[in-house]
């Protein structure tokens, strides 16, 4: 049965993703094949590599049925995509040709722009939402990458702040999801789902780099996710959790208290 569930959620997001003719989904799902292969046990390299193929299958079928409809090859525009990208960085952007629309350069004339920012406010960066007022002649709302974006905005001090937040998130996943002794009081749920927390952290990772997603729910989204499977795995073990109330009951209780009062005759 859980075999079946995994192959309902693992299907239709393949096909998603290849659809979407998506760089960004390219990088996140080699990232985060890439980390499986040099750190997961033998046994689930093999079930990887497996898991690999038969999503390339699947990418094959799905092409040869789309082709049909729409006579449109997207592993071929996908192909001349890539090599188009690197036929312009081989030749220096001089003689090299990519596809019509491609949106890379574009990407990396914002992300090289959120460097140029940097190096004029290196300190405290040029203010949040202040990106676009850099550049009169050619404005750019944001950059396309969370780290030139952070370091543009919020300088060295909050770009410093959020590189600690993430390496202490990813070491403390690392430990839920390898340390034996920790695991051994944890349940089949919870396992599952801190051995799923690095990889979360490396779709993170993967997205931060085209994506200048801090101020985006899926942002909190994916931080949240993780501290809420680490706080969960750390009671479940036993293990004591810092915990600061700024207030004694939540906005929410008060607002249910409030309503019940009101209610109350």
């Amino acid at each position: 049965m859980e075999r079946e569930r995994s192959a309902c959620i693992a299907i239709p997001a393949i096909i998603g993703m290849f659809l979407t003719f998506s760089l960004t989904a390219l990088f996140s799902i080699s990232l985060i094949t890439l980390w499986a292969l040099i750190f997961e046990q033998s046994k689930k390299k093999v079930a990887l590599l497996s898991s690999i193929a038969g999503g390339f299958a699947l990418i094959l079928i799905t092409d040869a049925i789309v082709s049909q409809y729409v006579s449109i090859s997207v592993f071929d525009l996908f192909t001349k995509r890539v090599g188009g990208i690197v036929d312009v960085l081989s030749s220096g952007g001089g003689r090299g040709t990519s596809i019509v629309g491609e949106s890379f350069f574009g990407r990396l004339s914002t992300i090289f722009q959120g460097f140029s920012i940097w190096a004029e406010y290196p300190i405290t960066g040029i203010g949040a939402g202040c990106y676009e007022y850099f550049s009169k002649m050619n404005p750019i709302s944001f950059s396309d990458s969370l780290h030139s974006g952070l370091l543009a905005e919020r300088g060295s001090i909050g770009f410093v702040a959020y590189a600690s937040l993430f390496v202490h998130l990813f070491k403390k996943t690392l430990h839920a999801s390898r340390d034996t002794e920790f695991r051994s009081h944890l349940s089949p749920e919870m396992l599952t789902m801190t051995a799923i927390a690095p990889y979360i952290m490396i779709a993170h990772l993967a997205f931060s780099f085209s994506t200048y997603y801090w101020i985006n729910w899926i942002f909190w989204v994916h931080h949240g996710l993780v501290y809420a499977t680490l706080i969960t795995a750390q009671k479940a073990a036993g293990r004591q959790i810092l915990s600061l109330k700024p207030m004694k009951n939540g906005l929410v209780q008060y607002f249910i208290q409030a309503e019940h009062a009101k209610k109350t005759p």
